[in-house]
């Protein structure tokens, strides 16, 4: 029988209270990570306070056995989509507030920033290098074929590739936020996905060789 939505948060909030809560947090993450990404970089431009900013979220919102996260009600006014995004942007605030001092009320320079660094940023995406054809050529072709290989790992695997790569978070942090063990088995773990990437980005197409993790 399908599940909607709001049925599977209440699954999943349910398990974050039961002893399979460190499961459940890593579900939590693999299917809302991408959610507290995008509202931490709305707020922090540079890509170290960021990671911290992402760490102080992800580790407030585990406190207290998830106590924040528990607080939601399914069938409320709001999505827990929206609703994790207000939380996350308090989170940001309190993070922003007890590294670089309190800000006045309206005036969240850090958002400022991101806005005026974007238009920077987009400017010189659309600056043309006139690139080579055949150099161009391949390098779409390597991407595709990158986030094709990146695409079939499991949902866990995408996790430690994305906070290790996408939130430069340390192996010591990433152990901390993905239950695991410690850094020496977050590095191992991490290794062998990328081997197992090197291996398929290497091998004849539709070889593909499943990770051994």
């Amino acid at each position: 029988m399908d599940t909607t939505p709001g049925d599977a948060i209440a699954g999943l909030l349910r398990d974050l209270s039961s002893g399979d809560a460190i499961l459940a947090w890593r579900e939590f993450l693999i299917a809302y990570g991408p959610v507290l990404q995008q509202v931490v970089r709305l707020q922090e431009s540079d890509v170290d306070t960021a990671a911290d900013c992402f760490l102080f979220v992800c580790e407030h919102l585990a406190r207290d056995r998830f106590r924040r996260l528990r607080q939601f009600r399914p069938g409320g006014p709001a999505s827990f989509p929206t609703w994790l995004r207000s939380v996350a942007r308090n989170l940001c605030i309190d993070w922003h507030r007890k590294t670089h001092g309190r800000v006045r009320d309206g005036a969240y320079p850090a958002k400022v920033r991101m806005e005026t660094l974007a238009v920077d940023d987009i400017a010189e995406r659309l600056r043309d290098p006139h690139p080579d054809p055949e150099t161009l050529a391949a390098g779409l072709q390597r991407n595709a074929a990158l986030q094709a290989i990146v695409s079939r790992l499991s949902p866990a695997e995408q996790l430690l590739i994305r906070l290790r790569f996408e939130e430069e978070l340390t192996l010591e942090q990433i152990a901390r936020l993905s239950g695991l063990k410690d850094a020496q088995t977050v590095d191992r773990r991490l290794r062998q996905i990328l081997e197992g990437m090197r291996q398929n980005f290497a091998a004849p197409r539709g070889k593909f060789r499943p990770s051994s993790v």
